[in-house]
């Protein structure tokens, strides 16, 4: 099983933004860049939640960055 479906299976579709962190390795700055350029789905709860979809986070490793 890879990182992501450990993520996935422990936390249901949606990932917090650590947890993305984690698993795609990088900081927090680049993952909400990767959320204000449409790569990373996500849904706001509230002015401060932020939880990412996960098969957005799984088609990015598969896909990669698009530039």
């Amino acid at each position: 099983m890879s990182s992501i479906e450990n993520v996935v299976a422990a936390s249901g579709c949606l990932l917090t933004v650590k947890e993305v962190m984690a698993v795609l390795k990088i900081g927090r700055t680049k993952t909400y860049e990767l959320i204000a350029a449409g790569q990373l789905e996500f849904i706001k709860f509230g002015a401060r939640t932020t939880r990412i979809k996960a098969d957005s986070v799984e088609k990015l490793l598969t896909h990669g960055i698009a530039v």
